[in-house]
């Protein structure tokens, strides 16, 4: 059992600590003890997708199941996969600039950062038909000039229809939280939202806004996001 536990981490080609009580509710297993497994690549270390519900369904991953395209932002050129507003060539969203370096080198998307500003980044993708689980991941990091009173300037991480109708907001952001290092975060979408889509074209989307007295910034990278399946 142990051993497709290894196979989903290598079909993921990435680093996870998994914890083996959990592990074990899905593949069933004898002993519950922390476990490390370390699989050569040089992809980011994120967290394995939550297991299931259902302690009887063992969860599939397959090579399709990354599903934004260029989620750390350095396939060349520059904003690949994304779609951008304003896309403003002076003031590129999507860079490589050095005052904040990326999380995973070396390019991130910098959103806001100037007074009076809307910052969309988006693209769309077809969840599998089969899906029953859909996980967002990612590195957000928050540089602001507000005051932490007053909830002035916003971010936010959501799934959205594309029409722009929001089905699951992933994550919220505001100045009140002040400075930040690169932040983990995670997300796993409500399984009646991931049933109402599965099979459909649907939009990820990153959104800030800005007021007009102090500029806040919102970066993000390494975002991936999952599809999984009880076969």
């Amino acid at each position: 059992m142990r051993g497709s536990a290894v196979n989903i981490a290598q079909s993921l080609g990435m680093r996870f600590r998994l914890l083996l009580i959990v592990v074990c509710e899905v593949l069933g297993c004898a002993n519950a003890r922390d476990v490390e497994m370390t699989v050569p690549d040089a992809s980011p270390q994120l967290d394995a997708p939550p297991a299931p519900p259902d302690a009887g369904c063992v969860l599939t991953v397959d090579n399709t199941s990354q599903l934004l395209t260029n989620g750390g932002f350095d396939m060349p050129p520059l904003g690949t996969g994304w779609s951008v507003t304003p896309a403003n060539p002076n003031f590129p969203v999507i860079s490589a600039t050095p005052q904040i370096p990326a999380h995973s080198p070396s390019a991130k998307a910098w959103m806001g950062n100037f007074e009076g500003t809307t910052d969309e980044i988006h693209q769309d993708f077809a969840v599998p038909a089969s899906t029953t689980m859909l996980v967002v991941e990612g590195y957000y990091q928050l540089k602001t000039m507000e005051g932490p009173s007053l909830a002035r300037d916003s971010g936010k991480v959501e799934l959205v229809t594309t029409m722009g109708m929001v089905i699951e907001t992933a994550l919220a952001l505001d100045n009140t939280q002040q400075d930040t290092m690169w932040t983990h975060f995670s997300h796993a979408f409500a399984p009646a939202n991931v049933t109402s889509v599965a099979g459909q074209t649907v939009r990820f989307r990153i959104t800030t806004s800005n007021n007009q007295v102090q500029p806040t910034s919102f970066l993000f990278d390494t975002l991936l996001l999952f599809a999984a399946h009880c076969p």
